[in-house]
């Protein structure tokens, strides 16, 4: 300091009280007195306040109407590492050479939360000190939570579900889980969802395909199975891929069944694990046959052998080649098919056994029910047995219905005779 100046300048109010005071043996400059605040305004070069120290708030102010206020600090290279940038309301931490790092640290000097920007790494917690991330409403209810002591992550609050999206690189939508309506969604237009779980040697165990529509459990050394169980934790149903073998109930106090329905929700097919049974609702057996050429046959027409072997409807009385009928008349259906299988022949299933309807013509006799009924002259139609040497070995079968005259159906119990 020159030697015409004091080493220590002090200004003081109308008080008498020293407000500002320049030490230059202590290199300080210290603003304000016991009972005057002290504030430091530094001014743009349009006298307008840039810049303020002010000792009441405790604040620091940057900027103001002479401009967007900004501070910077650099490293021993020149770069800035730090920067409050007020125009575009940006912090930056770092620079080349020298990445940026945000430290917060607790009350023991331990560091709690750490940005690393080396590594692009956020830490929160220590040894001793949970790691938690919240999110709140407008309501200030807690919405979004990463729980560290838990491992637990939280989406949502009373009165407020919560949505995860996970999207493809067009911007849609690939993965949904909708917690108002606890629905999880995978895929979307034009990118079917898959859902793959591996084993510990990473093969794909279990796999629904969107785009099949097929789900496959099971690979190579690794057989699928498929274990359902009842309230009381026993296996009622399972599909075991190692044994290729279904078993359906419990071991004990719980016997399978497999129903199978109509259309109409009806259960045509039975399978009765209490009883051992096979139950169908449909009522006779019947066989495929190939029929012989030009064949036009109708469900119900009784059909006999040709010389070929091939089926063809009965034409005279009496004939002992008859087969059965035509299945699928009237309100029968067969219950059992045999013999189904493609070919180029024309075939037919023939009801063999049990309850058909069949074409009858009671011209030849009124038929009653109990009666014994063979082929007739009537195309495909059955008659009445009226005599006992020529129904040997002619026999299709005893009338469950009657006919008291002309044409029509019968039913027909089918026993071959």
């Amino acid at each position: 300091m020159s030697e015409l100046f004091s080493e220590v300048v002090q200004i003081k109010d109308s008080d008498s009280q020293v407000t500002i005071k320049l030490d230059a043996n202590a290199n300080t400059a210290t603003f304000g007195s016991f009972q005057n605040a002290g504030t430091l305004i530094v001014l743009s070069a349009a006298n307008k306040e840039a810049l303020r120290f002010d000792s009441i708030g405790a604040t620091l102010r940057v900027g103001g109407a002479s401009g967007a206020g900004n501070f910077y600090i650099r490293d021993v290279h020149d770069f800035e590492v730090f920067q409050f940038d007020g125009a575009n309301s940006t912090l930056r931490i770092g620079n080349q050479g020298n990445p940026g790092h945000l430290l917060v640290r607790n009350k023991v000097g331990d560091e709690t939360l750490h940005l690393n920007g080396e590594t692009g790494l956020l830490k929160v917690g220590t040894f001793g000190t949970r790691g938690h991330i919240s999110i709140r409403d407008e309501d200030d209810r807690e919405i979004f939570q990463f729980d560290g002591n838990n491992g637990d992550l939280r989406i949502g609050n009373v009165g407020k579900a919560a949505d995860l999206l996970v999207r493809d690189g067009e911007n849609r939508e690939a993965i949904q889980i909708r917690g108002g309506n606890a629905l999880v969604t995978i895929g979307t237009a034009a990118n079917a969802g898959d859902l793959v779980v591996t084993d510990e040697q990473n093969r794909q165990a279990f796999y629904v395909d969107g785009g099949a529509g097929t789900v496959r459990v099971g690979t190579n050394g690794n057989g699928g199975l498929i274990t359902v169980r009842n309230g009381m934790d026993q296996e009622v149903l399972r599909l075991d891929g190692d044994t290729s073998i279904m078993r359906v109930g419990a071991p004990i106090g719980s016997a399978g069944h497999i129903y199978l329905r109509s259309k109409n929700g009806a259960d045509v097919i039975h399978l009765d694990g209490e009883n051992g049974d096979i139950i169908l609702s449909n009522a006779d057996a019947a066989e495929h046959f190939d029929l012989a050429e030009p064949a036009n046959v109708l469900p119900a027409m009784l059909m006999v052998l040709n010389p070929e072997g091939k089926l063809e409807p009965a034409s005279k009385p009496y004939d002992r080649k008859v087969v059965g009928v035509v299945a699928g008349g009237g309100n029968f259906r067969p219950g059992i098919v045999l013999d189904h299988q493609k070919s180029t022949a024309s075939r037919a299933p023939i009801s063999v056994l049990g309850k058909v309807s069949c074409m009858a013509d009671a011209t030849y006799g009124t038929i009653e029910v109990g009666d014994m009924l063979t082929t007739s002259s009537t195309v495909g139609h059955a008659m009445k047995a009226s005599d006992p040497q020529q129904s040997f070995g002619s026999v299709i079968g005893k009338a469950l219905s009657p006919l008291a005259e002309g044409r029509g159906l019968v039913n027909l119990l089918i026993t071959l005779q």
